[in-house]
């Protein structure tokens, strides 16, 4: 089940859609459950929403195996910067050893027509 919410991102002066992955039993369940947050999310489930037109597939891989999936994201830091220069992605299917998904990428943080200052923080 998908749960969205509409927040308002006061640093960057616009409302922002959250989308929540939960177990379809979340909201009649007594059951504790872990939770992962993903930065930029919508590459992880939808093709239609996604940046690069191609999802992670982590939705329908844990919908069709209902196996697990361990995900970690790690920012990196170049010398004494205040902002990330990007963040280490890594994914691993669990139960099937990483045959239904697997990958270990470096994500630059870059953006078209903004200047980073990476040293700082600030950008434009």
């Amino acid at each position: 089940m998908f749960i969205e919410k509409n927040f308002y991102m006061k640093a960057l002066r616009r409302m922002r859609k959250i989308t929540i992955y939960a177990p379809d039993d979340y909201q009649t369940s007594n059951k504790r459950y872990p939770v992962m947050y993903i930065n930029d999310g919508q590459n992880a489930f939808f093709d239609e929403e996604s940046y690069m037109g191609i999802s992670w597939g982590f939705y329908d891989y844990v919908k069709e195996t209902n196996n697990h999936v361990m995900y970690r994201v790690t920012p990196v830091f170049e010398e004494e910067n205040l902002l990330a220069n990007g963040v280490h992605m890594e994914a691993l299917s669990v139960e099937d050893e990483g045959d239904g998904i697997q990958f270990n990428v470096f994500v630059y943080n870059i953006q078209p027509g903004i200047t980073i200052d990476y040293t700082s923080g600030d950008s434009s």
